[in-house]
């Protein structure tokens, strides 16, 4: 039986590194959903010369092996369809169409393919397992074909961050990198990975520049209105409606055409003008406005006016929308941060030499990118791999990937043959079998209905 190979690599981030996670809330960006946050797994940490009954749990933050498996599975097929002259549907004349593949097998390839829901072909034993040995690329990727599943035989681990804490993995796991970890910086409660990467997103100035936005752009740029520009930037509503007030409100609503309500037992400061009367509208013209207590709310600072804040912002909105806005990146991985990951061959179908050498072409292809994360356009993701086996051995000057690329040129036309005629060649899917599966379906729906006739009866 095959023996997993394993593959070691040790990553040192040229530049950030930024793997984002879906769904999750930071309390401290103040509401806004312009974020993006850094993936982060719950993981045993032990300091050194501690033992397992010393462990802690830390959350750190980490590079999922479905991300570089994703990011590198579609490079490493797309060598592949070059080496062979393949193209995808298109209108390329230089290929004739015995070198084109169809969308579906191109799906299969680069994104590992769909369930098929609802879609389900006969497949026999002997044509399924053929897959791994005449196209062993898929094979080791794996995937679904109109419902027919292929387990690669690949395994991407997660790329942990080499501290003190963590080193202990490396060494349980027989890393040959874990004799290089030394004088490791503790990381604790994580503190060292809290960071807060901040932009800005400015559209192209429009033809025929809006009056308003223009008028609107030169009170912002007054160091009186500073306040409010920044809460516009930040996109904090909540910043913007502590300092919408008074003389800075009135302005705004006079502009935007907001009206603004009369305050109890006085004039009225509206958007066309007008006086304001009472104590209450003078401690609010002059931004003196109460501090709240518990169970009070200033005079001055009603429902009426709470929704004349609202409208202003709002209307602030509308006139700049797509002009600017601030978005985040929280808790990147910083540059300068060395992490380790593993990637397997794993026990399974196919040839197990070429699946060999098919696997390393594939961390052939992971090292040339040299690229974890995402946001590479923004400067992110930039990084120095270094590869070895279990044994030490350097990945360069022992792979098997230049006898799998030698191999894919020898056999592209049979390879070809193979990819174009996927369905019919190896899922037995012809005119006939599409013809009775639509037979099946007629007859599954025959028998719904006379069971449901029988019901009402």
């Amino acid at each position: 039986m095959y023996r997993p190979q394993d593959i070691f690599v040790k990553v040192i981030a040229l530049e950030p590194i930024f793997n984002g996670s879906i769904g999750e809330v930071v309390e401290d960006e103040g509401g806004r959903q312009n974020y993006t946050v850094q993936r982060r797994i719950k993981v045993h940490c032990r300091k050194k010369g501690q033992d397992g009954n010393q462990s802690e749990i830390l959350s750190l933050p980490v590079v999922s092996g479905a991300s570089v498996r994703g990011g590198n599975r579609r490079l490493f097929m797309q060598r592949v369809l070059d080496k062979c002259g393949i193209t995808l549907n298109g209108n390329n004349e230089e290929n004739s169409s015995e070198k084109r593949i169809d969308r579906d097998v191109a799906y299969l390839l680069f994104a590992g393919g769909h369930t098929g829901s609802g879609e389900s072909h006969s497949c026999t034993v002997e044509k399924w397992l053929k897959v791994y040995d005449d196209l062993p690329f898929l094979g080791l990727l794996g995937g679904s074909y109109k419902g027919v599943f292929f387990p690669g035989r690949l395994s991407v681990g997660f790329a942990y961050p080499v501290v003190d804490e963590t080193a202990w993995l490396f060494t349980s796991m027989g890393s040959p990198f874990s004799g290089d970890f030394t004088g490791l910086v503790e990381v604790g409660d994580g503190c060292v990975y809290r960071d807060r990467h901040r932009y800005t997103r400015r559209a192209v100035a429009e033809l025929g520049e809006d009056p308003l936005r223009e008028e609107l752009r030169e009170m912002l740029e007054k160091k009186e209105y500073e306040k409010v520009k920044k809460a516009l930037l930040t996109g904090s509503f909540e910043e913007l409606r502590s300092v919408m007030r008074g003389e800075v409100l009135e302005e705004f609503a006079k502009v935007l055409g907001v009206p603004l309500p009369k305050p109890d037992g006085g004039g009225v400061q509206a958007a066309d003008g007008g006086n304001v009367s009472g104590d209450a509208a003078q401690d609010a013209a002059t931004g003196d406005v109460p501090k709240e207590t518990p169970g009070a709310v200033p005079s001055a600072v009603n429902e009426e006016e709470e929704k004349a804040v609202d409208e202003v912002y709002r209307r602030l909105k509308s006139v700049f929308k797509g002009e600017s806005a601030v978005f985040s990146f929280i808790d990147p991985i910083p540059a300068g941060s060395v992490l380790h990951m593993r990637l397997s061959l794993l026990p399974g179908y196919g040839n197990d030499e070429r699946m060999e050498q098919a696997f390393h072409a594939f961390v052939e292809t992971v090292l040339e990118r040299s690229y974890l994360g995402g946001l590479h356009g923004r400067g992110y993701g930039a990084c120095v791999m270094e590869a070895r086996f279990r044994d030490g051995r350097p990945f360069v000057d022992n792979s098997k990937a230049n006898q799998f690329w030698k191999w894919v040129k020898d056999n592209k036309d049979t390879i070809c043959e193979k990819l174009k005629n996927f369905s019919s060649n190896l899922l037995a899917i012809n005119d006939a079998t599409i013809a009775e599966h639509a037979d099946r379906g007629i007859r599954r729906e025959q028998r719904s209905n006379a069971t449901r006739g029988r019901g009402r009866r």
